[in-house]
């Protein structure tokens, strides 16, 4: 039995903030002169007491022997006096400086930490990790909801670890680069950049979509797993219509594959394409295929095709179509248990170690791009999950279409210019009917979905009603269409709005 679905207008992801934020650099040490200039300011009373040695000894009388000397003592006390008064005014500053800079940056570690959680909660949405993939195949909503003009098609997370805080942390120069800054606000700074400035546990993604050849070496085990999860996110999170799949195994492969016969992404394969299961013949007719396509301006007509090897190698000729013909819309992913075994050309490399870590390398990167943990999806997981997406299929007249995302109200009410609407044509005498009557979107047919505010008994759909979604789902919105739309078509002698508990910016 096939069940026919219907797939709505993709639900808008969390937005995350994208902006830099600026760190003030740390406070500077205090200006107090230092070297001979402050010397002379603590030296200038003991140079000033020679004048009263000069007339001791000019006038060596006992008074004043014992005047010149106490003044002396004097000047020599007030000059110590006034260097231990400057050191401790300078700790005092320095001191208070770095309470506030501390304080200044624990204000930023708030806002930063704000930024890391709507970060991770997009990340979530965007890139579920595997042990979610059960709850998006069940839900209508969310179920193939990519398409391939979403930015995120064939986008599949291959483990999490840490990436750059989405508002990159930029410490603003200082205006003296030659005074020394306070080094423990230096540390302190140091600490805060390390900290903060990376997020922990996000998505380690890769895109199929500029990928050719993807190379998982590892243990078996491991790369089965990965595998499994991978493939698993694309059936997930794609129709059978848009992306198709396509198995080329060994013999001894087959057993760890056996979930898979369950996806209508692998039967939908063999449907005027290639066939769903098939060794390196079969991936070469299919990438001979697609290369035809490419060179004949029709691969963007049709569905992405991603193979999985497990112990089959592609062809050395079909690598090198796959090199030429970069518009060609296929991808394969190749098992290995070390790098000597993977094909000649790779694009990227999931390199599985032992522990679960994971290195995302390129062929254009030296270094590896990303290190984290890889993600795993178990057999009976992804059976259970191959099975409940086994009876579905998309229906036939949405097929590639998507909803209107975006339908100005006036286009729907009829007025082409809101500035030059006739308030007297605009407020004409309507039927009982069209009262209380207006557009509130459009359907996946393209008709207007009208809401009658009328009650029952007059053909309407009643007059009290709730709005029910989540922060940013566009309840505010909605409400400002139906007002805007009653007030556009109905005069105010006739219909009269209360806002009550009015939200401010709504």
């Amino acid at each position: 039995m096939q069940v026919v679905v219907r797939r709505p207008a993709r639900l808008p992801p969390p937005q995350v903030p994208q902006d830099e934020m600026l760190v003030a650099p740390p406070p500077r040490l205090d200006g107090a002169q230092a070297g001979v200039v402050g010397w002379l300011q603590y030296l200038l009373p003991v140079i000033g007491s020679l004048g009263a040695v000069l007339f001791v000894l000019v006038n060596p009388k006992p008074l004043f022997i014992i005047s010149g000397l106490l003044f002396a003592l004097g000047a020599v006390a007030m000059g110590v006096g006034m260097a231990a008064q400057q050191h401790l005014n300078t700790r005092r500053r320095t001191a208070i400086a770095r309470t506030q800079y501390q304080a200044y940056l624990a204000e930023l570690r708030v806002r930063a930490r704000a930024v890391a959680d709507e970060q991770r909660a997009a990340a979530d949405w965007r890139h579920p990790p595997p042990n979610a993939l059960w709850t998006l195949a069940c839900s209508a909503v969310r179920r193939w909801e990519r398409r391939p003009e979403d930015a995120d098609f064939l986008e599949v997370r291959a483990g999490e670890g840490p990436r750059p805080l989405a508002t990159a942390l930029r410490v603003e120069s200082s205006s003296d680069p030659l005074n020394k800054l306070d080094a423990v606000s230096e540390e302190a700074l140091r600490g805060f950049l390390a900290v903060q400035g990376s997020v922990r546990d996000q998505p380690l993604t890769v895109s199929l979509a500029s990928t050719r050849i993807l190379s998982l070496v590892g243990r078996r085990a491991a790369a089965l797993a990965l595998a499994r999860a991978l493939v698993a996110q694309l059936a997930t999170l794609h129709a059978p219509d848009d992306v198709r799949l396509m198995l080329c195994l060994d013999t001894r492969a087959h057993p760890d594959w056996e979930w898979a016969k369950w996806l209508p992404h692998l039967r939908g394969a063999g449907e005027g394409g290639p066939p769903p299961v098939g060794g390196q013949g079969e991936l070469a007719a299919a990438v001979a295929s697609e290369a035809a396509r490419a060179r004949a301006g029709e691969a963007a007509a049709g569905p992405w095709l991603v193979a999985v090897t497990d112990g089959v190698m592609p062809a050395p000729e079909s690598l090198e179509l796959l090199r030429v013909h970069r518009g060609c819309r296929l991808t394969v992913v190749t098992l290995v248990e070390n790098q000597q075994s993977e094909p000649s050309a790779v694009d990227t490399r999931l390199r599985l170690e032992p522990g679960g870590h994971l290195l995302v390398e390129r062929a254009d990167a030296e270094e590896p791009v990303a290190t984290g943990l890889a993600d795993g999806f178990g057999n009976h997981a992804a059976e259970a999950l191959a099975r409940r997406l086994a009876a579905l299929r998309l229906s036939p007249e949405a097929g590639r279409r998507r909803l209107v995302e975006d339908v100005p109200l006036a286009d729907l009410l009829g007025v082409e210019d809101v500035a030059s609407l006739d308030p007297a044509h605009a407020w004409r005498s309507r039927p009982l009917r069209e009262r209380l009557r207006l557009p509130i979107g459009v359907s996946s047919e393209g008709e207007p979905v009208m809401l009658d505010l009328k009650e029952a008994a007059l053909g309407g759909d009643g007059p009290h009603g709730l709005v029910i979604g989540a922060t940013g789902s566009g309840k505010s919105e909605l409400l400002r269409t139906i007002v805007s739309g009653l007030a556009l078509s109905h005069p105010p002698d006739l219909l009269a709005f209360v806002l009550v508990d009015f939200k401010g910016g709504a």
